[in-house]
């Protein structure tokens, strides 16, 4: 299992989440592709970078 972790250039960290509850992906290619979703949609500003961790 992975989330998805959002680093500001603040340094500050958050879990990506929906409805306050953070997302969990049972692979890291899922977890890749919704980074990639993040990024084209422009979901978020540009100053974040984001990582995958393993739960």
């Amino acid at each position: 299992m992975y989330k998805i972790i959002a680093i500001g250039k603040n340094s500050v960290q958050a879990t990506v989440s929906e409805n306050e509850e953070a997302l969990v992906f049972k692979t890291i290619e899922e977890a890749e592709q919704y980074v990639v979703t993040l990024n084209t949609d422009l979901l978020l500003p540009t100053n974040y970078k984001f990582i995958i961790e393993e739960l």
